[in-house]
């Protein structure tokens, strides 16, 4: 049920300048609950989010590395 406990998220690809990007990834949570669930997101969200934040440089740098032969 919208504003019951609503999140967007999103990201973002830049141009870093350097011949690189830049990823940025957010999520803005709203809602009646969204002061209650706060804690649990901290404590089981975000450390998913950086995990897969760090899967998605890792592979990025994987992929754009130059091949060696």
């Amino acid at each position: 049920m919208p504003g019951i406990a609503d999140a967007k998220h999103s990201f973002t690809v830049e141009d870093d300048g350097a011949g690189g990007s830049r990823v940025s990834q957010t999520e803005v949570f709203r809602g009646v609950l969204a002061p209650f669930l706060a804690g649990s997101l901290d404590r089981h969200t975000l450390p998913a989010f950086v995990a897969m934040n760090e899967a998605l440089k890792t592979r990025a740098e994987r992929a754009a590395a130059p091949v060696r032969g």
